[in-house]
């Protein structure tokens, strides 16, 4: 995981021939203006995760597939 000092982050998860990549933007309350309410929909904490698709903070995700050495 790479982090801004602005909030934002990159995480990269990698499994056997997949790595998959996320961006997520701390940049919250810019986010809301656009979404034309006070507060941005997302995750608060280990006990308020919120399904995949539904964290308004999660900017893009992607997955490549890579070839296994055997």
């Amino acid at each position: 995981m790479s982090t801004h000092f602005s909030g934002n982050a990159m995480t990269l998860v990698t499994l056997p021939g997949l790595r998959l990549l996320t961006a997520t933007s701390g940049a919250g309350q810019r986010r809301a203006v656009a979404h034309l309410r006070q507060v941005i929909g997302t995750s608060t904490g280990p006990g308020d995760i919120r399904p995949w698709g539904q964290d308004e903070c999660v900017v893009w995700h992607t997955a490549h597939r890579v070839a296994v050495a055997i």
